[in-house]
């Protein structure tokens, strides 16, 4: 039946973006709750030496 398909359609649509849309905001949260795991991120923050000829 056409018009089952459509109601169909027409729900798991918006269903699936909004539970995708709930999941990442979840794991955003989470991961502002605990913040990183390893600090290896501050030693690639290194300074780079000013150029000679600027």
């Amino acid at each position: 039946m056409p018009q089952l398909d459509t109601i169909f359609i027409s729900m798991i649509f918006p269903w699936t973006w909004f539970t995708l849309y709930l999941i990442m905001k979840k794991i955003n949260t989470f991961l502002m709750t605990t913040g990183p795991k390893n600090k290896t991120h501050a030693a690639h923050n290194k300074q780079t030496p000013a150029l000679p000829w600027t």
